[in-house]
């Protein structure tokens, strides 16, 4: 495939052994001025890396032969080219992939299907950064403080832009595994009180439940002072009249409350261990369905709760680096 040749700042090699992705990252890449040389394996990117100069390089996790883990073990062996930044984009966000790109040196992750404003936001941000060689200092040292500052910033700003799509993610899923007709997540408000966010379920939670004071329910009030989930299998005898007759109307038994904790500025997680005590709740989640929780299904749940998304437990490991 030809290099379409143009005047830019930046200059990115792109690997992947599918003809299809190349014309795509030409089709989004194109329109932000950025000159993409295109290498169809991991061998041949090594070997234009040999000759022409880059400012970053975007490649695919799997790929026939050597995939994108070995290809970053390459290069973080290499003193020259382990100082030219990496970012992978892929279909698996698993953690475990995620942790091991980042172990090998890489400093960000994109998702496919590739999304023009996730592009240009990574753009912008490498930019701002400058030309990783444009320094009088050449030093190993310079290069690793650069990376660990780039890979934390993008860590950071990928977190807070796929907050929202994570939430839903994690939302769907309990909703799917533990079967609650409703569950919606409270995001904490200027006054103190708590407002809904989101909500997934087969019904809509009633209208006194979109924005919550945590004097009006007992259960929010003691989750909010012992910083830990709340079970309940008697919504009947719940204090507040309202909820007691929109559980009975649609035959709801159960709740959940989990709390979510805000680490620092940009970071989150839900749950945080043994030291979520020393955390504030910034939100929470409060699911509800017709059937009893057991105490297995309790003890998932409170897993979930502490790792919740997957994508927020990398990404938020990425942030801490």
């Amino acid at each position: 495939m030809k290099n379409e040749k143009k005047s830019t700042s930046l200059v990115v090699l792109f690997i992947d052994d599918e003809p299809t992705q190349h014309l795509v990252m030409d089709k989004v890449l194109s329109p932000l001025g950025v000159m993409v040389i295109h290498a169809n394996s991991v061998q041949e990117g090594v070997d234009k890396l040999k000759t022409v100069q880059v400012n970053l390089i975007l490649t695919d996790i799997h790929m026939e032969g050597m995939d994108g883990l070995s290809f970053l073990a390459v290069l973080k062996k290499d003193r020259k080219l382990n100082k030219i930044p990496v970012v992978v984009i892929t279909g698996d966000t698993s953690s475990e992939k995620s942790k091991l790109a980042y172990d090998q040196g890489a400093v960000g992750f994109v998702t496919k299907p590739v999304q023009q404003d996730d592009m240009a936001h990574l753009v912008r941000t490498f930019a701002a950064f400058g030309d990783i060689y444009e320094t009088t200092e050449d030093t190993d040292e310079f290069y690793l403080r650069k990376k660990h500052k780039l890979t934390t910033t993008l860590a950071k700003d990928s977190l807070e832009r796929n907050l929202p799509k994570a939430m839903a993610n994690y939302l769907n899923g309990l909703k799917d595994i533990y079967d609650f007709s409703v569950i919606g997540y409270y995001e904490k408000q200027a006054d103190g009180s708590f407002g809904l966010a989101s909500e997934v379920g087969d019904i809509l939670l009633m209208e006194d439940l979109r924005k919550v004071n945590p004097s009006d329910y007992s259960q929010v009030a003691r989750m909010l002072s012992e910083a830990d989930e709340v079970f309940s299998n008697d919504l009947l005898r719940t204090p507040s009249p309202l909820l007691k007759v929109w559980a009975n109307h649609y035959s709801l038994v159960s709740e959940v409350l989990l709390p979510f904790f805000r680490v620092d500025d940009r970071a989150f997680a839900v749950g945080a261990g043994s030291n979520r005590k020393n955390l504030a709740i910034t939100g929470f989640f409060w699911g509800f369905r017709s059937s009893l929780f057991t105490t297995r299904e309790a003890d998932f749940i409170k897993r979930l709760s502490d790792q919740a998304n997957p994508i927020l437990y990398s990404l938020l490991s990425a942030s801490k680096r």
